[in-house]
């Protein structure tokens, strides 16, 4: 069951699929704790193999996908959704408290080794017994605990390591290609050009980088394009149909079509909406 409180959600529940019924990005920050089975979590453009009992946070608006390892799709998790709506309420309370650091990086993750990975999981446990009991102020307690979340995930980083990344040749070849359409989204014509650069056949990339990242390669292709079209349209001067055009759609149409279907607006209207919020 999900609980919805002022700029947060919260879930906890045990599955037995592989599907993630969630969208790819959001503007929330995600914390997820894996109570029980196992996990692989892709996130940008590395794969990480969560085990029972790690944590991970997940920055805003950054592509991730959980699937299932192979043979082992049961598991029990905790997912926190907090919206940056909270962050200057946080910053308000603890005006000497900084979590930009933290929420500059894409992924962190507390393995069981980690010192404050226990103490992450007990303050996961605790915002379920809230949610569960709701007691007078649960939601304002909530809160309080989502502040100990961030300062522990930030004290954890000291004890962070690259332990969990997924690292098979099949792994590192997607990992490559990844970080080449990240780089050139603008200047890729189609899955026949991407084969040609890597010399690998269309059918090794859209079976490999699925199996690896959870996603087809037009699906990531078009969320790292519509990501940056998102900067450009709130930090440039470019016309929306610039913006489609310098991110790599062949034509404003097409560029609407998929803005709207993963931003829920067109580009325009996100345009719109961004000039009138207020800004530091």
């Amino acid at each position: 069951m999900k609980y919805i409180m002022k700029n947060m959600s919260f879930a906890a529940e045990k599955r037995d699929s592989h599907i993630m019924v969630y969208n790819e990005v959001h503007p929330d920050i995600e914390f997820y704790y894996l109570k029980e089975g196992e996990r692989l979590y892709f996130v940008e453009n590395r794969t990480y193999h969560l085990t029972a009992g790690c944590s991970i946070m997940i920055a805003s608006n950054r592509i991730h996908k959980t699937s299932s390892v192979v043979g082992l799709q049961s598991h029990e998790r905790m997912l926190l959704e907090v919206h940056p709506d909270f962050l200057p309420a946080l910053s308000a309370a603890y005006p000497h408290v900084s979590f930009d650091y933290l929420l500059s990086q894409t992924a962190v993750i507390a393995t069981p080794d980690n010192p404050y990975c226990q103490v992450i999981a007990s303050i996961f446990e605790e915002i379920d017994r809230l949610t569960r009991e709701q007691p007078f102020g649960y939601e304002e307690e909530v809160q309080c605990n989502v502040f100990r979340m961030m300062l522990n995930f930030h004290r954890s980083l000291d004890n962070s390591a690259d332990s969990t990344v997924v690292f098979s040749p099949k792994h590192q070849k997607i990992y490559e290609i990844v970080e080449y359409i990240s780089a050139n989204m603008g200047d890729i014509e189609s899955l026949d050009s991407l084969c040609t650069h890597f010399f690998i056949s269309k059918y090794y990339l859209c079976h490999s980088f699925k199996e690896v990242t959870g996603l087809s390669v037009m699906a990531f292709l078009n969320m790292t394009r519509v990501l940056r079209a998102c900067v450009l349209l709130r930090e440039d001067e470019l016309t929306v149909a610039q913006v489609g055009k310098t991110v790599g759609f062949g034509s404003a149409a097409h560029f609407t079509d998929v803005f709207k279907r993963l931003e829920g607006v067109t580009p325009h209207e996100y345009r719109r909406q961004y000039a009138r919020q207020p800004h530091a």
